[in-house]
């Protein structure tokens, strides 16, 4: 325990997921080469936190994707914990990592510090009382501090997650939890974090994981709970997030009527209307154990972004009209050549014009690190076009038209389903 510095800063990650497979979007070799950049940004971010005075480093659950990762990823976290003695890594096991990061025979540096299934609790720092702050806290007899707590949720805990959390008034307190949030309680599931039962317990922010996408929002009556989400994004279920999600990334309660300390801090935060992944600094200040102006801050810090390029071709004529929309929704979302895109074609294109996914991929492929092609269009038939045709497609399309039992949408769906059988599957 150390006394507290003029700024005590503690960063807040979470879902950072090493040694994924990444076999869904990438070959071998590229799913390699990322899971090394998701370690290299796990370690610029505890360079980060070397270069900006940061006390502490709160890993909220998911470090690994597996309970049993490739051995190398967890020394390699084992060496960079043991060089930086003067950070504590306070690391909460998540639903993927559950063996941890070190074996019961291992003796583990004093600066790693660890959770189990009932509430655990460090006192990371302290403010010496005197004069007004000593009278007006005479009850409690001593000095102010600065506190972490966390528990790992399991089916039986997270459905009484109060039981046992005991807070002072008088601390700031931190509380770490992995979990989907919820408002009711759930029955049977675990991993369910029940927000309404955090409510009035003291709690000053609350450092979640599990939601791979970043956001904040008021817990009554004085705390924020936050979400950092994933350090990089690894799918494209995890790509930045458009302006409409950024805005609603940031959730304010304000069923009390008036002004609470929560809405006052939460106004106060930094960052979180950004649309990419990183994680949040905390900075709080020595005399008043108060966040300070601008924290919490989201510190946007991926080597890569995601993107789903979606792109209307319904007016489209052609493989180089659909080259050209690709490129202007592009240009709008401003990626680059570093980033990993997924177009995504919508709307209704018309059968007879050419629509080649591959040739749309070798176009592109090249100007970005990763391009993946998905076609969702509809196909609009225009049946004219087919009356006279003598071959397996036309004979197909005029079968499909003849059949009054299916609407317009299931004949499009099954034209659809048989050409791609047709041209090999290649759609």
């Amino acid at each position: 325990m150390e006394r507290c510095k003029r700024s005590m800063k503690i960063i807040h990650c979470a879902d950072i997921h090493l040694a994924s497979k990444l076999g869904t979007n990438f070959d071998k070799e590229k799913a390699k080469e990322r899971n090394a950049e998701i370690f290299e940004s796990f370690n610029r971010m505890v360079s980060y936190a070397v270069s900006n005075d940061v006390s502490a480093i709160i890993i909220a659950g998911d470090l690994f994707d597996t309970k049993n990762p490739v051995i190398s990823y967890k020394v390699n976290v084992q060496k960079i914990i043991k060089a930086n003695p003067d950070i504590d890594f306070y690391y909460l096991k998540g639903n993927h990592d559950e063996a941890g990061l070190y074996s019961v025979n291992d003796t583990p540096p004093l600066n790693y510090k660890t959770f189990k299934d009932t509430w655990t609790k460090y006192v990371i720092a302290e403010k010496a009382l005197a004069g007004e702050d000593m009278a007006h806290d005479e009850i409690a007899k001593r000095p102010k501090r600065i506190t972490i707590s966390g528990m790992e949720l399991n089916e039986s805990n997270s459905k009484k997650l109060s039981l046992g959390l005991e807070l002072d008034a008088q601390d700031f307190n931190i509380v770490t939890l992995h979990g989907q949030l919820s408002d009711y309680k759930s029955e049977g599931k675990e991993e369910i974090i029940n927000l309404s039962e955090l409510k009035n317990m003291n709690i000053d922010y609350l450092a979640l994981g599990h939601i791979h996408q970043h956001r904040i929002g008021t817990l009554l009556p004085r705390g924020l709970y936050c979400y950092p989400g994933c350090l990089e994004g690894r799918g494209f279920d995890e790509c930045e997030m458009d302006e409409g999600a950024a805005k609603n990334a940031i959730s304010i309660d304000s069923s009390n009527g008036f002004e609470s300390i929560a809405e006052k801090r939460i106004k106060r935060a930094a960052g979180f209307e950004q649309r990419g992944h990183g994680f949040v600094v905390l900075d709080i200040d020595e005399d008043t154990l108060e966040l300070k102006e601008g924290s919490p801050s989201f510190v946007e810090f991926a080597k890569r972004r995601l993107f789903e390029v979606k792109t209307d071709v319904s007016s489209c004529e052609g493989s180089m009209d659909i080259n050209n929309a690709i490129e202007k929704e592009i240009e709008k979302i401003g990626a680059d050549s570093s980033d990993i895109l997924k177009i995504t074609l919508t709307g209704d294109y018309p059968l007879a014009e050419d629509k080649d996914e591959q040739l749309i991929l070798k176009h592109f492929e090249n100007d970005y690190y990763h391009v993946k092609v998905k076609d969702e269009t509809r196909i609009k038939v225009d049946y004219n076009l087919f009356a006279n045709d003598a071959s397996l497609k036309g004979e197909l399309v005029r079968l499909v038209k003849a059949d009054a039992s299916l609407d317009e949408e299931k004949k499009s769906l099954i034209i659809k389903c048989a050409l791609d059988a047709l041209n090999g599957g290649k759609n």
